[in-house]
């Protein structure tokens, strides 16, 4: 399936499967209100998808009500990378970076 690669091609990843092992075991089994289920589904709908592969895929949009300023997936396939990127974003997350109004 990977084709002599490291890893699979994005639209041979099983994604269902990642969705429904994020959702349904790893997270949502601790998860017993029904509301927080639909949130986490929402969120894992959102991002694990082929398209998260691509270079201007928003993880978060329009970031405290601007329109246009995203947090977009960094470029990079190493870890080394992408532990760069995370220490370089801010210290203060809003509600609105997971889609919720600042006041809540």
């Amino acid at each position: 399936v990977a084709m002599g690669r490291t890893n699979l091609p994005p639209e041979k990843d099983p994604w269902d499967a990642f969705r429904t092992l994020l959702s349904q075991c790893i997270y949502g089994g601790k998860i017993d209100n029904q509301y927080d289920q639909r949130l986490l589904t929402s969120f894992i709908d959102k991002l694990f998808t082929k398209a998260s592969f691509e270079g201007d895929f928003s993880l978060v949009e329009n970031i405290d009500g601007q329109k246009g300023k995203h947090i977009t997936m960094p470029d990079g396939i190493r870890r080394e990378q992408f532990m760069k990127w995370c220490e370089v974003m801010s210290d203060r997350q809003t509600p609105s970076w997971l889609g919720l109004p600042n006041n809540a």
